[in-house]
C-alpha cells in the first residue's frame, strides 16, 4: 500500500473496496491536450492477482496521447494511488504541441464506491513536470472528513504524524514524506493531504 493511500485511509479510519468498470468520455480544446474521461478502478489486491501488471488507467492513456515519457511512469504511479478504489473522473491539460517538455496536471473527481465507507466525494491534482532528465511530480488530495479536527490530528498523532501549525491550521507530517492540514469546517473537517515525488 502507498504511503499516500495509507494517510488517505487513516484519515477516513477504515479500508475502502473496490471493483472495476470502464465508461469514457474525450472532450479535446484546440491549443493545448486536454482529456476528461470516467473511469472506475480496482484494488490493489485484484491488480496482482496472477502476477499480472496493474491495469491501465486513465492517467497512463492521458500520458499517451500526451507524448509523455520523462514523467509517465511517476505521473502515473501517482494517479493510481490517488484514484484507488474509486470511481473517478479525470480532466488533465498537458501542452499538445511539446507534451514531454512541459507539465501534465491532472483535476480528478472522486466518487465513493457502493458500500465504501465515506459517502462524501473527494477532489484531487496531480502534477507532474521534466526537470532536465528527471521528473518532479505532487500530488494534492482534499477529502471531507464527519469528525472534528482535534480528533483526526489525535488519529494521525497515533500514526506517527508529527503535529505542527501553518498559521491557526494543524499540520501533521507523515512518515514518508505526506503532509496533511487540516481544516475546520462547523463540527466536520476537510484534510489537504499532500505528497511530493521526485524520479
Amino acid at each position: 500500500m502507498s504511503n499516500f493511500l495509507k494517510w488517505t485511509l487513516v484519515i477516513l479510519g477504515a479500508a475502502a473496496i473496490g471493483g472495476l468498470g470502464v465508461i469514457g468520455v474525450t472532450r479535446l480544446q484546440s491549443g493545448a491536450g486536454v482529456e476528461v474521461h470516467t473511469q472506475q478502478t480496482q484494488t490493489a489486491a485484484q491488480s496482482q492477482q496472477g502476477g499480472q501488471a496493474p491495469p491501465q488507467t486513465l492517467f497512463d492513456e492521458h500520458i499517451r496521447k500526451g507524448n509523455i515519457v520523462t514523467c509517465a511512469g511517476t505521473f502515473s504511479g501517482l494517479g493510481r494511488e490517488m484514484s484507488e478504489n474509486f470511481s473517478y473522473t479525470v480532466q488533465s491539460q498537458w501542452d499538445a504541441k511539446a507534451g514531454n517538455d512541459h507539465a501534465i496536471q491532472s483535476l480528478v473527481a472522486l466518487t465513493p464506491r457502493p458500500g465504501a465507507p465515506t459517502r462524501q466525494p473527494d477532489a484531487g491534482v496531480v502534477f507532474a513536470a521534466p526537470v532536465g532528465s528527471a521528473c518532479e511530480a505532487q500530488v494534492v488530495r482534499v477529502t471531507p472528513v464527519a469528525r472534528s479536527c482535534q480528533d483526526v490530528a489525535a488519529q494521525l498523532a497515533r500514526s506517527k504524524g508529527q503535529n505542527s501549525s501553518v498559521g491557526d491550521l494543524s499540520l501533521s507530517t507523515m512518515p514518508g514524506g505526506a503532509q496533511v492540514m487540516l481544516i475546520p469546517f462547523d463540527a466536520a473537517c476537510v484534510t489537504v493531504t499532500v505528497l511530493k515525488r521526485a524520479q
